[in-house]
């Protein structure tokens, strides 16, 4: 029988200390992501919505994991993380544009 995968090294209680941490606002429409990834709640609003942490080893996964959840999940920290994720999300949205803007030509 094969044991999940272990994810110890990124869990809120015992995460490697010299790994980075994001805060993340997370919609309400986003909040089955606590059931599925190792996230800890800082703070509820009265929307529903929450500020919560997350370590991560890599900034390029961390920037792809944060786009795959659109405008569900805003990155508030690190500012250098939330500057990639703007600069990836502008880069897909450009990519759109060339399409649509070349396609009647």
């Amino acid at each position: 029988m094969r044991s999940g995968p272990d994810t110890s090294l990124f869990d809120p209680d015992t995460a490697d200390p010299s790994l980075p941490t994001a805060t993340l606002l997370i919609d309400r429409s986003a909040s089955w992501m606590f059931d599925y990834y190792p996230l800890r709640v800082l703070k509820e609003f009265p929307d529903g919505s929450c500020e919560a942490s997350m370590t991560y080893a890599s900034e390029q996964w961390m920037t792809r994991f944060v786009l795959g959840f659109g405008a569900a999940v805003r990155v508030l920290a690190p500012a250098g993380l939330a500057e990639q994720v703007r600069q990836s999300a502008s880069a897909a949205l450009a990519a759109y544009r060339v399409g649509i803007d070349s396609a009647g030509e």
